[in-house]
């Protein structure tokens, strides 16, 4: 009859608990756990520098094919002004000491054989690739962080209700320690609720661990 009763108590508090489990409200919220990770995991960062230098080297390329305006100045002293001297005539100065020089030249390329539109398209493929990559490691961290965030919410519900089960199973073996001192029980009804109550604290630090893993996986996806 004892045994009947460990057995049955056992079988309530597992169901019990599984209720309990059902009914623990969600103490994080989803939307936001996702918000933060594409906001803020170094991944997505350095990504999206990827992508900035993929478009800066596509403005590089693009530069050649507009016209290259080239300017130059310099000056020059001499120690005298320049003069050659004609017999009749005297001496004739062609020049100054001082001397001033300015350029100016605009290039235009009107033929490349193909070469600048070739480096144009891989620049812009380029970016592409680099966009493409944002997107897919964008998707990786938000799958990344709903599946810590499930993890850690799943292992926050069952620690409490498995605790329960502990505190629960603890009263069930003193209760059976107590028949038993008083003959009203046999020593097969201690050790079935022993066994139970070993098994429920071996889950409950499984779950604890299995708690403690799924939080540093949560902040590490974000």
């Amino acid at each position: 009859m004892m045994a009947r009763f460990l057995s049955l108590a056992v079988l309530l508090l597992a169901a019990a608990g599984s209720l309990a489990a059902e009914a623990v409200a969600p103490s994080y919220d989803l939307a936001a756990v996702i918000k933060t990770a594409l906001e803020k995991h170094p991944s997505l960062t350095a990504a999206a520098l990827e992508v900035t230098a993929a478009q800066t080297r596509v403005r590089q390329v693009q530069a050649h094919f507009r016209p290259q305006v080239n300017a130059e100045a310099g000056y020059t002293r001499l120690q005298d002004d320049p003069t050659f001297s004609v017999a009749g005539f005297g001496t004739m100065h062609f020049g100054a000491a001082d001397n001033w020089t300015a350029n100016l030249g605009v290039e235009y390329p009107l033929y490349t054989g193909g070469k600048l539109e070739g480096l144009r398209a891989g620049a812009q493929a380029g970016v592409q690739m680099s966009a493409d990559q944002l997107a897919r490691q964008r998707q990786t961290v938000a799958v990344n962080a709903a599946r810590a965030f499930y993890r850690l919410l799943e292992a926050n519900r069952m620690v409490p209700v498995i605790t329960d089960q502990v505190k629960a199973l603890e009263e069930v073996l003193r209760t059976a320690q107590a028949l038993h001192e008083q003959g009203l029980a046999a020593k097969i009804d201690v050790m079935r609720a022993q066994v139970a109550l070993t098994g429920a604290q071996s889950s409950r630090q499984d779950l604890e661990a299995s708690q403690a893993a799924a939080r540093a996986m949560l902040v590490e996806s974000m």
